[in-house]
């Protein structure tokens, strides 16, 4: 399905280096042809490549996690950073670590298992949200 939508993309690049030549627009017949057939690719080009933004964020978080989850099992964590993962607080943004460890339960997981401990002081410092705290817990 998604190869047919490359095809639509493809066009309507086309359609678009045609508007843009002399020629095309010397010739107001081809030049309306042109524009209809571009105005009516637009919306489904533009929800393609919105689509395929979405593939290659999601294949980015995917292999943060992957990395994440190698650190937790095999990094030398301190207390700063269990709060870091299992929380949103970060200084990477607010949707970086805590939506990527709850997203992946083996990350959280992990965590619990190497320091039980400092897992479960986190989990019930201050420092977390009760929303955070519902997150991690979910996936446990």
């Amino acid at each position: 399905m998604f190869e047919n939508l490359q095809v639509f993309e493809n066009r309507y690049e086309e359609l678009t280096q045609k508007l843009y030549d002399p020629q095309s627009a010397a010739d107001p017949e081809l030049f309306t042809a042109l524009m209809k057939e571009s105005r009516e690719l637009e919306s489904l080009v533009s929800a393609y490549r919105d689509y395929k933004a979405c593939q290659k964020a999601l294949e980015e978080a995917r292999e943060l996690l992957m990395e994440l989850w190698d650190y937790a099992r095999e990094g030398e964590l301190d207390w700063g950073q269990y709060h870091d993962i299992l929380s949103s607080r970060t200084p990477r943004g607010p949707d970086a670590a805590g939506t990527y460890a709850n997203g992946y339960p083996g990350v959280v997981w992990t965590l619990y298992e190497r320091n039980p401990q400092w897992f479960a002081s986190v989990l019930g410092s201050v420092y977390l949200t009760e929303d955070e705290r519902a997150d991690v817990l979910s996936w446990i």
